[in-house]
């Protein structure tokens, strides 16, 4: 009687990419949920004039350069919190990721505080010519600096557990996010587009 062949090892390319599947999936599920709550604000923003999106629209520069720097502090936590945790060294990742959380509300509070503080600039440098439409865009900028600190402190919580590996908890730590930007779309001040009559 032949003796069971013995399992045939996988070799370090295959078992460093089934890794690298494993980690990436979940993150590529919140880029997909993303995405779904991208799409749901667009149906929600749907219902509103075309002038009244478009004052929104105008100040999505400045939101987007917001968003660039403090991606750039995320990407210093992922680094340090993945070295750390690599090595071993679990109390030197525990004190990056404290450190990291103080950072995101401080810094939330502080461009919050200073966007809302220099909202009548802002919006006559990023905003629309009519006065009205920079009224609006003033009063969904006040929502969307006020939120500054939850979506920093959740995405810096994000970063901080696909840094250690965790790529499925950090999902469930974008949902606040989430939360604060459909609803601010929705009471940004905006009104329903009239219905057409037939």
């Amino acid at each position: 009687m032949d003796a069971p062949s013995p399992a045939v090892a996988a070799s370090p390319t295959e078992s460093a990419a089934r890794a690298v599947v494993r980690l990436a999936l979940p993150a590529i599920a919140t880029g997909l949920l993303s995405t779904l709550v991208f799409l749901a604000d667009r149906v929600m923003l749907a219902r509103h004039r075309q002038d009244e999106l478009a004052s929104m629209q105008l100040q999505g520069p400045l939101l987007w350069s917001v968003g660039s720097v403090f991606m750039a502090v995320c990407a210093g936590t992922v680094a340090l919190v993945a070295r750390s945790t690599g090595a071993g060294d679990l109390v030197r990742a525990r004190a990056v990721a404290r450190a990291s959380l103080r950072l995101a509300a401080v810094l939330g509070l502080v461009v919050g505080g200073l966007g809302i503080a220099l909202l009548e600039p802002l919006v006559l440098v990023f905003g629309p010519d009519d006065a009205a439409l920079r009224g609006l865009s003033a009063s969904y900028l006040r929502l969307t600096f006020a939120s500054l600190p939850f979506e920093f402190v959740a995405l810096s919580a994000s970063m901080i557990l696909a840094g250690s590996g965790d790529t499925r908890s950090s999902t469930a730590t974008t949902s606040p996010r989430w939360g604060c930007t459909s609803p601010r779309s929705g009471s940004a001040g905006l009104r329903p587009a009239p219905r057409s009559r037939s």
